[in-house]
């Protein structure tokens, strides 16, 4: 990771707020009782691949700390995702975005691999394995299985 103040750094990929805004229609996706298995299906996937995307950009400090604002499509993001996914579900970026420490800690360029690593390694490999099971629940019962 490269440390750097970031509070005024822009975010080196344009087209960010657009993926965020992608992300939240795949919110609505899954959360909507009109949605197709399909639908909820993709907007599932594409919601994951995001979560990768955005931990990217917060590994290389490639996103502006502005994110974080309260008020930030990115936050609402975070809100709306954090109430799909719920309590149990875990990965690399909702175990970053869980503590809000890390969001002053990235806009001072002091979060570091070690944070990063911290927050994949939390959990226990029983842990990991019930947050599966749970994960797996979660998402056959948005999919209407």
């Amino acid at each position: 990771m490269k440390k750097q103040n970031v509070a005024s750094s822009l975010t080196e990929d344009s087209c960010f707020w657009a993926h965020v805004e992608e992300a939240l229609i795949s919110c609505k996706l899954l959360t909507n009782e009109g949605s197709s298995v399909e639908e909820k299906d993709f907007a599932k996937k594409e919601l994951i691949e995001f979560e990768k995307y955005v931990l990217d950009l917060m590994k290389n400090y490639a996103v502006s700390s502005e994110i974080f604002l309260p008020g930030s499509s990115f936050m609402k993001w975070w809100g709306k995702y954090r109430e799909i996914t719920g309590t149990s579900y875990s990965s690399s970026l909702t175990n970053l975005l869980k503590n809000d420490n890390n969001y002053e800690a990235y806009a001072k360029g002091s979060l570091t691999q070690a944070n990063v690593d911290r927050a994949v390694k939390r959990l226990s490999v029983d842990e990991v394995a019930n947050m599966v099971d749970l994960e797996c629940d979660m998402w056959l019962w948005l999919l209407g299985g």
